[in-house]
């Protein structure tokens, strides 16, 4: 038989997932993954680099280690 098909899948995902931004996605049927989709998921918007710096000590501090997150939405450098 030469038969064709479409199938077109929907979802909607929770705001709240945890885990990589590059997910894969499972779809089972009867028990078996009939196929798996990779998806990647695009960061919030806001801004594209952040800094923290935390000092050694509350008062008077003699040294500061800064945290320095950069390429938040993952645009290609």
């Amino acid at each position: 038989s030469n038969i064709e098909g479409k199938v077109q899948f929907e979802s909607i995902f929770s705001e709240t997932l945890t885990g990589s931004v590059n997910q894969i996605i499972d779809f089972p049927v009867k028990g078996e993954v009939v196929t798996s989709v990779p998806v990647q998921f695009d960061p919030k918007a806001g801004s594209t680099i952040d800094k923290k710096g935390t000092p050694d000590r509350s008062y008077n501090a003699t040294e500061i280690t800064w945290q320095v997150d950069f390429n938040k939405q993952l645009d290609q450098l």
